[in-house]
């Protein structure tokens, strides 16, 4: 796992949450969702973002999500088991690829603070290099369009994640940049819909969404698909 957990409990909530069987896309599929425990979260309960997504849309949504997933991890055992936010996509004829990523490398490889070096590696300040767009840009060429689902930051109550938000707004900033700058990429941004002061949008953990934030999520998403198509 590559959280960084306060008890043993919060430990056990995501390791459960990711033993979760992934369904592979199947040829219907018309969107796939890669990513974290923010795309996996309530797919248990079929109330994960991409659930939301299929029923506002009406595309029929694959979620490969994982939670604890990097965007990079150089771990071969992990990376086959899906905590690699990029061994997650599959080659397909997908109208979507709906796709979030990168806070678990700011967590896990500088705790939040100094964190610079892992932000540029995976997105330049202008969002032009780095290995995210380097994955990202040829999904888009090969005629995919892709939705960036953009961080909210955590509650404002006490959390693992508490020292993440001024790096959680540099990277959705770059990822915005590059979506502005790259055909057939969209972005949305997750702090329009979950408010760090309500806590009905989170889980009781005060990072991950509850059913009403994967809602508010989805809803963001569905809407910013819909205005694209």
């Amino acid at each position: 796992m590559v959280f960084k957990f306060k008890s043993l409990t919060a430990f056990l909530i995501v390791f459960l949450s990711a033993c979760t069987q992934v369904q592979q896309p199947g040829p219907d599929t018309q969107v796939i969702a890669i990513g974290d425990s923010v795309m996996a979260w309530n797919g248990r309960q079929g109330a994960a973002v991409p659930d939301v997504v299929q029923e506002i849309t009406g595309l029929r949504t694959r979620n490969l999500a994982v939670s604890g997933a990097k965007f990079s991890n150089a771990n071969p055992e992990q990376v086959a088991e899906g905590y690699d936010v990029r061994a997650q996509y599959v080659p397909g004829d997908w109208e979507w690829v709906l796709f979030n990523g990168g806070a678990n490398d700011l967590m896990g490889e500088c705790g939040c603070k100094r964190c610079e070096d892992t932000l540029d590696a995976m997105i330049s300040e202008s969002g032009t290099s780095g290995s995210m767009p380097a994955f990202l840009r040829p999904i888009a060429e090969n005629g995919h369009k892709i939705m960036i689902m953009g961080y909210y930051n955590s509650s404002d109550r006490p959390n693992s994640f508490d020292a993440c938000g001024s790096n959680f707004d540099q990277l959705t900033e770059r990822q915005q940049r590059f979506a502005n700058a790259t055909p057939g990429v969209y972005y949305v941004d997750g702090r329009k819909v979950i408010d760090p002061s309500d806590q009905s949008h989170f889980f009781f953990d005060h990072v991950h969404p509850s059913r009403t934030g994967s809602r508010l999520l989805g809803e963001l998403v569905a809407a910013g698909m819909k205005s694209a198509r």
